[in-house]
């Protein structure tokens, strides 16, 4: 979701990441509905049309979930490597952030690449994150 994301979606977006990533991994996640990630998560479905929370809403949520993981790696870098290397192990703390649920996010990028129109309309809010993401890699770099 975006920045003004209230408390609430929040708090079910959290729900509904954790219930999200368990039925990617066992199943292909084109074949997932929202509904499906209501059941898995504990989640009533009317809560997330409440708060108008659809499912590529859940996976931008996973997606901000992984950029802050790589954000907040950015205190571990060690200041006296070369830039290259800086950034090296800040990119590659998002890989790690991704491994737990490997298996999860490999089905979530394959269902990416056979839906066009889901994969844009997830990389829609990207644009904003990425560069404020860039101007706190900046201050890392």
């Amino acid at each position: 979701m975006t920045a003004t994301t209230q408390p609430e979606q929040l708090e079910l977006l959290t729900k509904l990441a954790d219930g999200a990533l368990v039925l990617a991994a066992e199943t292909s996640w084109h074949r997932v509905t929202l509904s499906d990630v209501c059941a898995a998560s504990d989640v009533r479905l009317m809560d997330c049309a409440k708060a108008s929370i659809t499912k590529i809403h859940v996976i931008a949520h996973l997606d901000s979930m992984i950029d802050q993981a790589m954000l907040g790696a950015q205190a571990k870098v060690d200041r006296t490597q070369s830039v290259r290397d800086r950034l090296f192990d800040v990119v590659m703390s998002r890989f790690d952030a991704m491994e737990e649920n490997r298996s999860a996010w490999i089905s979530i990028l394959q269902a990416d690449k056979s839906d066009t129109i889901a994969s844009l309309a997830r990389s829609a809010g990207t644009p904003l994150r990425s560069s404020s993401s860039c101007m706190r890699l900046d201050m890392v770099l």
